[in-house]
């Protein structure tokens, strides 16, 4: 059946739907326990759409799916102005004392369960008093163009600000932002247009992707917070191009050279050595051996972000 979809969506005739089908049922496949079930669930609940279902309607039954197998008390449904409700997993600290939120954007195309590292990030990171938000992400464009990306990018937009209301409403801040592949350049973006509200505390961005009309490294400038760049040994060779880029770029950062306040002089020294930019705020890290899923190196990545948010986060 999934060689069937593959083959429908390589041909050059207008077959979206079918191709965001492929997308969602491959992203449900992945992330529940009865995958076969769950794939024919899926195939014949979306074929009994309209062919003109909105993205809308086929996120919401992804989502109806996937909250089957999880607790009750994560689920939350979040209105975002006159858009349809987005599913967010909302998970509090284990502890009452919270040292603040992580805001975790799944990339496009997965969900905000996805099994590799999206899933380990948002049950591991409570029990170090961190409460978590993943958020669904809204669907990739099937091109490129300047006006979808732009509609692309308000949309996720919207979805941070009302994750990070939520955040507040529950008296969690400041946040962190972690951002995955080609939704790393949207959470820069974001976060460089709302520097002034010091929300944001500091950012992680995990084998990040540029693409068109939003170039990791141009952005990395205008970005105020402490960001930890992550990518696997074995990444991708778009995730290998745009993270020589921003590398480059980072001392040109100029906003980010000071070192962040709760740093002592020894640590600064230190972690100048360590970074080889000369760039405090900004500091790049691969992960040896990993691929890109980081399926074998679940646990080094996990102590890296941990690691980085306690120790650089805006005091």
């Amino acid at each position: 059946m999934m060689a069937f979809f593959q083959q429908i969506i390589q041909r050059k005739a207008d077959f979206s739907f079918f191709s965001l089908l492929f997308k969602r049922v491959s992203a449900i496949q992945a992330c529940t326990g009865q995958c076969s079930t769950a794939h024919f669930v899926l195939i014949s609940v979306l074929f009994a759409m309209p062919v003109s279902a909105s993205n809308y309607d086929i996120e919401r039954t992804v989502s109806n799916m996937l909250i089957k197998n999880l607790p009750s008390q994560e689920v939350n449904w979040l209105k975002i102005k006159d858009k349809p409700e987005v599913l967010v997993l909302f998970k509090n600290s284990s502890s009452v004392e919270v040292k603040g939120g992580v805001i975790i954007l799944h990339d496009f195309d997965s969900n905000p369960n996805w099994p590799v590292i999206v899933q380990p990030l948002r049950n591991y990171l409570p029990r170090y008093r961190w409460a978590t938000l993943s958020i669904f992400m809204p669907t990739y464009p099937e091109a490129e163009y300047p006006v979808q990306i732009d509609n692309l990018y308000k949309e996720t937009a919207g979805r941070i600000t009302t994750g990070i209301n939520f955040l507040k409403d529950k008296n969690i801040n400041p946040t962190v932002i972690i951002a995955q592949g080609r939704t790393a350049g949207m959470a820069l973006k974001y976060a460089a247009e709302n520097a002034s509200n010091n929300t944001i505390q500091s950012m992680v961005l995990i084998s990040a992707q540029d693409i068109k009309s939003i170039v990791t490294s141009e952005i990395l400038a205008t970005v105020p917070n402490n960001v930890l760049d992550i990518i696997a040994e074995n990444d991708w060779q778009e995730v290998h191009l745009s993270a020589k880029s921003r590398l480059n770029n980072a001392n040109l950062a100029g906003k980010l050279k000071e070192p962040p306040p709760n740093l002592v002089k020894s640590q600064k020294v230190k972690s100048l050595i360590l970074n080889k930019t000369g760039n405090l705020r900004y500091r790049q890290e691969i992960i040896a051996g990993a691929s890109h899923s980081f399926d074998k190196q679940h646990d080094e990545l996990l102590k890296t972000i941990r690691g980085w948010m306690e120790k650089y986060r805006n005091d």
